[in-house]
């Protein structure tokens, strides 16, 4: 069999100079268009990068700030401010901002009080501005306290007698601001206090006995309601004057008897802290003219209690009242808007302003 074999044609001088041509014409393209492609891309030095990283600063804190619920800090280089929940732990949320002032220092943002983390470097200018509108309102002033007056007294009535506190007896008394004889209460009262009860009350024999002085708020019926203490005293038997002395006012004082309603009644009780009699204590079995008071008793030691409007023990109840104090007016400021002033680098084409609306318009103190 006879090969046959096809020569290849190799390459023209010609062919390749014009091939090496074109190829150093596309290169020389090429460069062009890295080189113009190069400066197409910003310098994060120059004013337009500057520019572009303050919008975008300003943008985001404009965007917090404008649903901004209360301030406790706006100054000129600084707000902190809180948000709505983002969490779901149902607490708004606390921002800063900040700058300290310093030219190239950065403005930053701390979260819920969390390391602060720079939104702007290199940062020349920041300041905020508050628009701020007013309101003046009437507002009550500080209520006037009377002194120390005697609300209540019980001294001369029929039946005088006396009766023993214990464990099986207490006494006490119903007493409603309606029945006040010796200080009534003003009309324009806004609240009153107890601060001491006084009753007659000597030893019953041994003088070992101790008396429990309980202040209760008064059933609808004028009896006291022995599920809430509103205080408590104590009464030492050994103090007291003997069996056979006259009785002699026994005082218990109370701290937190204050801001009492002028349109509630209270009841104090007196019970014993041991098998005992602790004390024998003076009554009127009446008939006693003291509306708005009663006296109390109890056959089960402080268990259940009855009301005898027409006796009542051999007391007394001190205290002050409170009316209204001088109408005063007072200025409530509110933020409405806030400017954002930020020049990031050295030029001033770079500065960014704007200025964002406080939703909520919360109250601030100037």
């Amino acid at each position: 069999m006879r090969m046959s074999y096809r020569q290849r044609r190799a390459v023209s001088l010609v062919e390749l100079t014009l091939s090496t041509s074109i190829a150093a014409v596309l290169m020389a393209g090429i460069a062009s268009a890295m080189v113009l492609a190069s400066h197409a891309i910003p310098d994060p030095e120059s004013p337009l990068a500057s520019t572009l990283a303050g919008y975008r600063a300003v943008e985001d804190i404009a965007n917090e700030l404008h649903t901004a619920q209360s301030f406790t800090e706006w100054t000129v280089k600084s707000a902190t401010f809180a948000v709505a929940d983002r969490d779901g732990d149902m607490l708004p949320e606390t921002i800063r901002y900040a700058w300290s002032g310093t030219p190239g220092d950065a403005v930053t943002r701390a979260y819920n009080g969390a390391a602060a983390a720079a939104v702007a470097a290199n940062v020349k200018d920041f300041s905020l501005g508050y628009g701020l509108s007013s309101l003046t309102e009437d507002v009550p002033g500080p209520p006037n306290e009377s002194t120390r007056v005697p609300f209540v007294v019980l001294s001369t009535a029929p039946g005088l007698t006396t009766s023993v506190i214990s464990s099986t007896q207490g006494l006490g008394e119903y007493f409603h601001p309606n029945g006040f004889n010796s200080t009534p209460l003003p009309a324009d009262a806004v609240s009153w206090s107890v601060e001491s009860v006084f009753f007659r009350a000597r030893q019953t024999g041994a003088a070992l006995g101790k008396t429990q002085v309980t202040v209760h708020p008064a059933n609808i019926d004028g009896t006291p309601n022995t599920s809430t203490v509103l205080e408590r005293g104590f009464l030492d038997e050994a103090f007291l004057p003997g069996p056979t002395s006259p009785p002699t006012y026994a005082m218990t004082n109370f701290n937190s008897m204050t801001g009492l309603s002028p349109k509630s009644g209270f009841c104090f009780t007196l019970t014993t802290l041991s098998d005992d009699p602790s004390v024998e204590t003076q009554l009127h079995t009446g008939p006693v003219n003291l509306p708005g008071c009663g006296m109390l008793r109890s056959a089960d030691g402080g268990g259940s209690w009855q009301i005898n409007t027409s006796q009542g023990l051999r007391f007394s109840v001190y205290g002050r009242y409170k009316t209204p104090g001088v109408p005063q007016q007072v200025i409530r400021t509110f933020l409405s808007r806030i400017s954002i002033a930020l020049q990031v680098g050295g030029t001033a084409d770079s500065r960014v302003e704007t200025s964002v609306q406080v939703l909520n318009v919360p109250e601030v103190t100037p």
